[in-house]
């Protein structure tokens, strides 16, 4: 977990330092600010990707974007809303953020709740949120018999958008943020998109139904197995942790293990 939490505001390089811009600008081109190292195949060129599934649907391909044809026009028009889509729909490791600070907007009138905070500006999923103060406490947890560490418990409350809760010093979030500029896609996040997009060159542009649900169906099974790779990348974790039976093994650390 990152010491310094990051805010992100609802304008790109709004406010920001020249370090931080420069993060902002080598995020975009799939450069790595930890380790300034860039990925040697951007899995997510919006035009390689559609022109593979023109290609496999047995259309012609486009040479530039944008080029008014009827082929980019579908197929773009599948990109845009099956990458969102298909990120919404799963928990993707790689498009993960965390340690991002959310801003304090208000108080809360909820029952028992006294914060409102503001999701991201740029979420499209949220995952979770955490106190910031609490989270220090958190270490591995050897009850299992594997040391593992989760983020501490929030009650919390959503709405219009907004996150009701008790959190006097802040709150922190993991969520998944909408695809902008270059995006570290896996290749089996980038198989399933390709055929969904090829189910929709086959229903918008080839006409042909059949075709297009026998590749729908085929994207369906390889987002899976993406999904099952996706998570194997971490160490295998406890699928169900009694409460109960932690409380009272540890009852001399505290609330928290």
């Amino acid at each position: 977990m990152s010491d310094t939490p990051r805010v992100i505001s609802s304008e790109a390089g709004s406010g920001l330092s020249t370090e931080d811009a420069v993060s902002v600008l080598d995020s975009s081109i799939g450069l790595s600010t930890e380790t300034g190292q860039k990925r040697a195949i951007d899995q997510s060129d919006r035009l390689t990707i559609i022109n593979q599934a023109l290609i496999n649907t047995g259309n012609n391909p486009v040479n530039v974007g944008d080029d008014t044809s009827d082929e980019w026009k579908v197929a773009s028009s599948a990109f845009d809303q099956w990458s969102r889509t298909l990120l919404y729909r799963r928990n993707w490791n790689f498009a993960k953020r965390e340690g991002v600070k959310l801003l304090r907007i208000g108080d809360s009138t909820y029952p028992g709740y006294a914060d409102i905070f503001a999701k991201p500006a740029d979420c499209l999923f949220l995952e979770n949120v955490y106190r910031s103060d609490l989270a220090a406490l958190a270490y591995p947890s050897p009850i299992y018999g594997v040391g593992e560490t989760r983020t501490p418990p929030l009650d919390y409350k959503i709405f219009e958008d907004r996150i009701h809760c008790t959190a006097p010093q802040g709150v922190m979030a993991i969520y998944t943020p909408f695809p902008v500029g270059s995006q570290p896609w896996s290749t089996g996040f980038v198989d399933a998109l390709r055929l969904k997009i090829e189910s929709t060159i086959y229903r918008g542009l080839n006409e042909d139904a059949s075709l297009s649900g026998a590749a729908d169906r085929e994207a369906e099974a390889i987002l899976g197995e993406a999904v099952a790779r996706s998570n194997s990348e971490e160490p295998r974790r406890v699928g169900f942790r009694s409460t109960a039976l932690e409380a009272r093994r540890r009852r001399h650390t505290g609330w928290w293990p």
